[in-house]
């Protein structure tokens, strides 16, 4: 019986966070993307991997937000 009385707030903020630094983490590799078309860019294999390597960690923040928001919605279920 205690367990309907959880509060899932926690898990709320959670998603909302992991949403927000998964589109922090998108608009730095979409800066870089433009650093990258510059003309005169030295070591640009380097930025493209940076750019890369911000990118696959937005997708994967905002699967992780998606899963946990996946998640709390099945446990608000079950609860209810």
């Amino acid at each position: 019986m205690a367990a309907r009385t959880v509060d899932l707030g926690f898990l709320l903020r959670d998603v909302r966070r992991q949403r927000e630094l998964a589109q922090r983490a998108f608009d730095e590799g979409r800066r870089i993307d433009d650093l990258c078309k510059a003309a005169d860019v030295p070591n640009r294999a380097f930025l493209e991997e940076t750019r890369n390597r911000w990118l696959k960690m937005a997708g994967a923040l905002a699967e992780n937000a998606y899963r946990t928001s996946t998640i709390g919605s099945i446990v608000v279920f079950a609860l209810r």
